[in-house]
């Protein structure tokens, strides 16, 4: 993969919303479900471009 793309992830990851400051909702979970559905990609529990709520991606 060329530097440029794992630059940009590394930004765009590394500046995650968590919504932490001026707005009135927080999400603090989001780095957690996003290295989720990365995992399970990778593990080939996802099979399609939906990602519907499973015990799969909570453990």
């Amino acid at each position: 993969m060329p530097d440029h793309i794992l630059d940009y992830y590394l930004y765009a990851f590394s500046h995650l919303n968590t919504g932490g400051g001026r707005t009135k909702e927080s999400a603090p979970h989001k780095p957690v479900l996003l290295l989720s559905v990365i995992q399970a990609y990778e593990s080939r529990v996802l099979t399609s471009n939906q990602i519907s709520i499973s015990p799969e991606l909570t453990s």
